[in-house]
């Protein structure tokens, strides 16, 4: 027996089937899930995109490199910055350094990076990509790459690429710590230095 597609919504048996002459699709979307239709709650929103798209996303990373989001993600950029020290990764990947020491000690644990001792700094350690690390993103990479074209053929290249110019925005005003309207205006009042 054939598996639905999982990306596509299917109607409970009591709802009206979508046809796109009788219905239009915020009626569709209201039969889907009456909650969601129209929803302009913005952190809502993204908060559920985010969690669908990690746990889906989580889950076919562990299942072709038993490694999680986050975790490719610090590969990658040890992949680029060999060597650097893990306050350099914590910086570059806006992560916290309690976050950034738990992710290097499972990543060593499994073989995937390595620690050594800083010649510059003896208190400090360098992280380096293991060759198994590097399997690993090997084996990552087509999985994101499909990732990506799924995207750009469900949404288009004009609609992602307004889509990342927000979401870069979006960072951008984390970073500064003016997602509420209390911190814009401080934020605006204060004098650059």
């Amino acid at each position: 027996m054939k598996q639905p597609d999982r990306c596509v919504a299917e109607l409970p048996a009591s709802s009206v089937t979508y046809n796109p002459l009788s219905i239009s699709t915020q009626q569709y979307h209201e039969s889907v899930n009456p909650f969601m239709a129209n929803d302009k709650r913005i952190y809502f929103l993204l908060s559920q995109a985010q969690h669908k798209m990690s746990l889906q996303v989580d889950r076919a990373l562990m299942q072709v490199s038993g490694i999680s989001g986050p975790q490719a993600g610090a590969l990658f950029y040890l992949e680029k910055h060999d060597g650097c020290q893990q306050k350099d990764m914590a910086k570059g990947l806006r992560l916290d350094t309690s976050a950034i020491t738990g992710m290097v000690e499972r990543l060593a644990k499994k073989g995937l990076i390595e620690k050594q001792r800083s010649e510059v700094d003896k208190r400090a350690f360098t992280l380096h990509l293991t060759e198994e690390g590097r399997y690993a993103l090997a084996r990552v990479q087509p999985m994101l790459d499909q990732f990506n074209e799924h995207m750009l053929d469900k949404f288009g290249q004009e609609k992602l690429e307004h889509f990342c110019e927000v979401l870069t925005e979006l960072v951008s005003l984390g970073q500064k710590g003016c997602f509420l309207p209390s911190n814009a205006e401080s934020e605006e009042s204060t004098p650059s230095q």
